[in-house]
This record gives C-alpha cells, sequence and structure tokens, in this order.
C-alpha cells in the first residue's frame, strides 16, 4: 500500500505533493504547537488528537482519540509521542485488513473542532494558524510552575471519590437506547462509613433470587478492593457479604454465563492474567479458568458473539488503563487466547475501558465505555460496535450518559448494565478533606466498617 506520512506545518504544505493512492497522512493534535503544550500548561486532562489521510477533497479519519494530558509537559509531550507513534502501523493494518472503505470521511475545506485553534488564544495569529509560544508566554510558564505544582499536589492529597450502587427499573424491556436518558428514580444502596464506598455493581441469579456481586473498597491506607454480595431486590438492605477476596486489590466483578454455569471475572491486574470463578451450589465463588497470563487484565468484559467468546479489555502494563483497548478472542471459554489482528484495538480516554455488560438491541451489539477525558470515570458512552471479527473492528458513538447533577453522587458515572427490566449503574461525588492523609494512616482497614469480617481468599 502507498501512503506519504507527512510532518509538514502548517499543513498548506501538502498541497505540493502528489496524493498517493491512499493519500497523505497528518496528525493534527489540540493544544499546540509544540504538541499538546497548551493542554498541559493550562492544566487540561486531555487533547484531543486525529490523524487524517488527504484524499482529493475528503479527509479520512484514521485514528481518533483523547489522549492523556500532565502538567508537566515533559510527561505530556511522551506520553503523546508513546501513542502516536503506533498510530500509522494501526491504520495500515486496518486498511490492509479491508477496511479503507469504511473509514469515516469529512468535506477537505472543514478543521473538526477538536483541532480548532481557539480564537481567543493569543498564541494564534489573525490567519487563525497556530504558533510556537512566545517568549513571554514562556516566561509566565516558568514562574508559576512552583505554585501550579503545590496547588496541584495540595489538591490531590486532599481530594478522594466516593462512590455507590443504584437501581432503576424500566417500564418494560429496552427497546430504544433513549430510554436510557431518562430512568426516573434511582434507588441508592446506603452509603458507606466515610473513606469507603461501593461501586460495579453485576447481577446474578442463584435459585430464583436476584443478587448483585459489587466492589467494596475504600480510602485507609493498606486497604484492598474485595468482591462483596449484596440484596439486588431490597435495596435498603445494609447486608454485604464478602464473596470473592484475596491478597491482591479486586474489582469489577464482571457476571456472566456459559451455558448452565454463572461465572464471575473479577478485575485483578495485580496479578498474572484473570481468573474466571464459577458459582457453587452452596453460593460460594470458586476459580475454574486462568486466561491471559502474563498480562495484567484491567476490567475483563467477556461475552460471546457470533458464534466466538471476546475478551475486551485494557491492560495496567500500558501505565494508563483508561487509554488502550485490547481485544482476545476464542472458541471455548478457557481458550486458548488469541489476540485481535489490529490489537490495540483504539487508544481514547473517552471510549477504550469497559464500563459494564455489553447488551444487543435491533440486532446490533452495544458496549458500555468509561469516558475519563475530563476526569476518571466522568461518564459512560454506550458505543455502537459496528464490526467485530478476528480482523476488523469498528465502534461509533451511539449515547452518552453524563451523572444527573441532582443526584447524590452529581460528579461521575462509570457503570452501566441492564438486565432484563433492570438497570444498575453507579455514582460518584468528589470529597475534600485535608485531613485525610491523616485519617488514611491512621485507620485500620475495615475497622469503621459495621460487620466487617476477614474472609480468607479462595
Amino acid at each position: 500500500m502507498d501512503f506519504v506520512l507527512c510532518f509538514a506545518t502548517p499543513a498548506s504544505a501538502i498541497a505540493a505533493l502528489d496524493p498517493p493512492p491512499f493519500g497523505i497522512w497528518r496528525f493534527e493534535v489540540q493544544g499546540g504547537p509544540p504538541i499538546g503544550w497548551r493542554s498541559a500548561t493550562r492544566g487540561r486532562p486531555s487533547v484531543r488528537a486525529t490523524l487524517f489521510a488527504h484524499v482529493a477533497s475528503e479527509r479520512v479519519v484514521l485514528q481518533d482519540g483523547w489522549l492523556p494530558a500532565a502538567l508537566d509537559y515533559r510527561v505530556t509531550e511522551r506520553r503523546l509521542h508513546d501513542v502516536l507513534a503506533g498510530w500509522p502501523a494501526r491504520a495500515a493494518a486496518e486498511i490492509q485488513s479491508g477496511g479503507w472503505g469504511e473509514l469515516t470521511r469529512r468535506p477537505a475545506r472543514i478543521t473538526p473542532q477538536s483541532a480548532a485553534p481557539d480564537p481567543q488564544d493569543p498564541s494564534v495569529r489573525s490567519s487563525g494558524r497556530e504558533r510556537y509560544p512566545p517568549d513571554a508566554e514562556l516566561l509566565r510558564w516558568l514562574c508559576s510552575q512552583p505554585a501550579r505544582r503545590l496547588w496541584h499536589w495540595w489538591r490531590e492529597a486532599a481530594r478522594y471519590d466516593t462512590w455507590n450502587v443504584g437501581i432503576a427499573a424500566l417500564d418494560g424491556p429496552l427497546t430504544d437506547l433513549r430510554q436510557l436518558e431518562s430512568l426516573g428514580a434511582v434507588r441508592w444502596l446506603p452509603a458507606r462509613p466515610s473513606l469507603y464506598y461501593l461501586a460495579d455493581p453485576f447481577p446474578y441469579r442463584q435459585d430464583g433470587r436476584d443478587w448483585l456481586l459489587v466492589e467494596e473498597y475504600g480510602h485507609p491506607k493498606g486497604m484492598r478492593g474485595r468482591i462483596s454480595r449484596v440484596d439486588a431486590v431490597d435495596a435498603s438492605s445494609r447486608a454485604l457479604v464478602p464473596a470473592i477476596t484475596c491478597d491482591s486489590h479486586l474489582s469489577y466483578p464482571y457476571t456472566f454465563e456459559d451455558g448452565s454455569h454463572v461465572l464471575c471475572a473479577p478485575e485483578i491486574h495485580q496479578e498474572d492474567g484473570c481468573i474466571v470463578y464459577r458459582l457453587g451450589d452452596d453460593g460460594s465463588w470458586r476459580p475454574l479458568h486462568h486466561v491471559l497470563r502474563g498480562r495484567q487484565v484491567v476490567d475483563p468484559t467477556f461475552f460471546q458473539h457470533d458464534g466466538r467468546w471476546w475478551l475486551l479489555c485494557t491492560d495496567y502494563r500500558d501505565k494508563i488503563g483508561n487509554l488502550i483497548l485490547h481485544g482476545y478472542h476464542a472458541d471455548t471459554l478457557a481458550g486458548p487466547w488469541t489476540a485481535h489482528a489490529l490489537n490495540p484495538l483504539k487508544s481514547d480516554l473517552a471510549s477504550a475501558r469497559p464500563a459494564g455488560r455489553p447488551f444487543t438491541l435491533g440486532g446490533c451489539l452495544y458496549r458500555p465505555a468509561q469516558d475519563c477525558s475530563q476526569t476518571y470515570g466522568g461518564a459512560v458512552t454506550v458505543m455502537k460496535v459496528e464490526a467485530l471479527t478476528p480482523t476488523a473492528f469498528r465502534e461509533t458513538p451511539a449515547l452518552r450518559l453524563e451523572p444527573d447533577p441532582s443526584s447524590p453522587y452529581p460528579d461521575g458515572r462509570h457503570h452501566l448494565v441492564i438486565d432484563g427490566t433492570r438497570v444498575y449503574l453507579d455514582g460518584k461525588k468528589q470529597r475534600f478533606d485535608y485531613l485525610l492523609w491523616l485519617k488514611a494512616w491512621t485507620r485500620r482497614p475495615w475497622s469503621f466498617v459495621p460487620g466487617a469480617r476477614s474472609v480468607p481468599g479462595p
């Protein structure tokens, strides 16, 4: 295949080239030049990046996503370079697998909003073309760094998130995605004591009764998350029974079925691979399969599609567990598991990390994903999976579910499971406590949780 990867600035330099069959490829990154500069220096958590192919009168979107920024510009630059360096190869692999005709196209004369310059930015000339920061801007940035870093450290030291699990009821089975935008009253589980929380609800049934597995966690030093069971029908119940525990942190207790077996695949990214547990007749969970050894799996999401088992997840080895989506497939749950030909499937803080159980509606497959582009667990983006085979993957945003600002948890949402006429979700509330460091060091894990008890791991 023939294409030209162009790093020329400005874009008008492209006009001097004779375009090859697959066009002239060029990056556009918000907040530059230099790459990501103004996003980092203004404290923005992410930048929008796009890899375009300029072909005739069209701009073909090859790769697109929100990438992480940091207060330290050197960190931002390194992160962006690490991710963007792999985009041309990823795009070329997709084209070779036959995906060129399915890529999004935009008229060449239109500049995407994600890459448009800020008209109030003093570094943008009257012509609209961005330039490198002048000396005065650099000097202001250097002088402000000590205060900005101190303020950032102090806020992070005092800020902590609390989550809780909510349950909403639909009038009937889901028939339209827009029903999820107006769920009505959400029944929240009783709030946990200060510094402790519940998140990631996944339902299952045993002996005709509905239960939830949730992540139970807190901020005291030495705390490790564990998986607990709660009554899915009586939302006012405070009874939490530890279900799966081990010496590592546990979260995201993903429940699913394989034939008559009820299974759970929690996230244990500190361990090697992913352990799938099976529900026993006595209500206990015991290890059944150990898959993807050698990887640090984050939010493992299993489902069947077109006669195959699929596993979508992020990987803690990527350093940022919210950014890069990986896919694997197998004929049976026990494996062997094969990496998707296009891995990594995508790099996008706004839609990579799984946020719950995939579902089908109207013959289409939908995948809940976390939007962490502005804050961790800021919202849920429901992605419509348009292609999923061992050699192809394509999805587009179908719906964005933001937290209800009038709810007790208005600052985030990072979970969605639809089970019949019930919808399970969670919500985040940001809190500030300038004695948090002291409380986290002096409180023993679980010491302030009524009825808590230690249960040996499996």
